[in-house]
């Protein structure tokens, strides 16, 4: 997901004060400069999603991109104003939505074919499976092209006074290249598509899963919240959060109990006005890049346990951290994690976990997503004195194995699965789905053939113990990912 250093504010927000919507965002404003303002112009809203199935042995694909403007039907790309740059791992979208937002001023109706994007500085982590246990490997990256149109088909039609969204999809499958052993070459051609989206009952444009970022300021009445970098000169436009009477908190009390430079998860959607509305809101730690403190999102590639079996130290690949702390921890790199007896273990979106496994330090495992709120400090590798660790979800591609079970309902049930990534070792999952999972691609379990390739998002855990969910039992140790969404691709 994006990496944004930026905060979030929330509250009642007046619906024209907002720009919005999973996961990339950009708003049109009418006017410039100091004179009177123009007329109101549409409203763009962007959304780039990874859907794809993703890149093997890919850890991490960051990048820096801009949209730079629109192509129209005839003539030359009409360019935005003061395009804002962002970054994101696009190894991290897959299967998940969440938010960026960029103001974009004076664009004016008429009929678009293409979204202008420009890239610059790849940054590729793959699994080097030559290793024994395969280990994280940074390789050069090098981009066919800095400037992609990313055609629209239907065209994008902008009205005067409209709310139009457009979804992107970045292809990681066909962008990354590989050479006739499989293997990563490095050399990123950008393949990207992308259509329409048109506003629709309660969730509008559409739902976001994925969105984090630091609070800048609350006010539970009205709320001028913004996200902004920490750094110098380093600030990013206005988005507001909306909360309302069904909004459920996480973490505090609620809306009030949110401290500055709290970090934050946000589930949510976007309506038809363009307002971005949380449906929850989890609070983790409050960070303080002065201090080194931050928060680290990552995979988890080794644990160091005790004689008990409980973790006591792990290295995780930082796939992002907020507030950025330049010097001490590099993003994409390794960063050697330290645990104390009194480091708290949490889940995000614990709502999803119905069978109500616990994440502990024994349940610390190869593989899952996590993020690490604590104190860098700079070495070769770095190391973060961690305060709390929190699971999160993570999708993960690789194929159908066999069915477990299933009830009367034909989506309550489990199977087993084998990940692509050589990160699990050829290790098999058991996974345990319910009757609220959201099947894609297929209706149900029993619609699932051996060997199809299937993606899964939920919450991964490492179980020592015998234990079952739905009646079907694992053989420990075992790998048990507890499933929201079945994706047959």
């Amino acid at each position: 997901m994006a990496k944004r250093n930026h905060l979030i504010g929330l509250g009642g927000i007046p619906a024209a004060l907002v720009t919005v919507l999973a996961v990339v965002l950009l708003q049109a404003c009418g006017g410039g400069g100091t004179g009177p303002p123009g007329p109101r112009v549409p409203v763009v809203s962007l959304v780039i999603f990874g859907e794809d199935e993703p890149k093997s042995n890919l850890l991490s694909l960051h990048v820096t991109y801009s949209f730079n403007g629109l192509a129209p039907q005839s003539g030359a790309v009409l360019p935005f104003i003061d395009p804002l740059t962002f970054e994101t791992d696009l190894a991290a979208l897959v299967d998940f939505s969440t938010i960026l937002d960029a103001p974009i001023t004076g664009v004016p109706a008429g009929t678009y074919i293409g979204i202008t994007v420009a890239l610059s500085n790849p940054q590729l982590v793959v699994l080097d499976t030559t290793q024994n246990p395969p280990v994280p490997k940074a390789i050069p990256a090098l981009l066919t092209s800095s400037t992609v149109i990313v055609p629209l088909n239907p065209p994008l039609v902008l009205t005067d006074g409209g709310n139009r969204a457009v979804m992107i999809d970045f292809n990681l499958e066909q962008s990354v290249e590989t050479d006739a052993n499989g293997q990563i070459t490095g050399t990123i051609n950008p393949v990207a598509t992308a259509r329409l989206l048109n506003a629709s009952g309660p969730d509008g444009f559409g739902t976001f899963d994925d969105f984090h970022g630091l609070v800048f300021s609350v006010d539970t009445s009205s709320i001028n919240g913004f996200f902004t970098g920490l750094g110098p000169g380093d600030v990013d436009p206005l988005l507001l959060v909306l909360a309302h009477s069904y909004t459920v908190f996480q973490g505090v009390a609620g809306l009030g109990s949110l401290q500055r430079g709290q970090f934050v998860d946000v589930k949510g959607f976007v309506d038809s006005t363009t307002s971005i509305n949380a449906r929850t809101v989890q609070a983790e730690a409050v960070e303080n890049n002065g201090l080194d403190r931050a928060a680290f999102l990552g995979l988890v590639t080794s644990v160091t346990r005790d004689a008990q079996g409980s973790a006591t130290q792990f290295t995780m690949l930082v796939r992002e951290q907020t507030p950025e702390l330049t010097g001490v921890v590099a993003t994409g790199s390794a960063v050697v994690v330290n645990l104390a007896p009194s480091t708290a273990f949490d889940m995000v979106a614990p709502g999803t976990n119905f069978s109500q496994l616990t994440f502990t330090p024994a349940r610390l495992a190869v593989g899952e997503h996590v993020s690490v709120h604590g104190t860098a400090t700079a070495g070769s590798p770095p190391t973060v004195d961690a305060t709390n660790v929190f699971l999160r979800r993570q999708s993960l591609s690789g194929s159908f194995s066999a069915l477990l079970g299933a009830g009367a309902d034909q989506k309550t049930g489990g199977f087993t699965f084998t990940p692509d990534s050589g990160l699990y070792q050829g290790q098999k999952i058991t996974v345990y789905t319910s009757a609220q999972a959201n099947f894609l691609g297929v209706t149900n379990l029993t619609g699932i053939s051996s060997g199809q390739k299937l993606i899964i998002k939920g919450h991964l855990f490492f179980e020592t113990a015998a234990g079952s969910v739905n009646g079907i039992p694992w053989n420990p140790p075992a790998l048990v990912l507890i499933a929201e969404q079945v994706h047959a691709t």
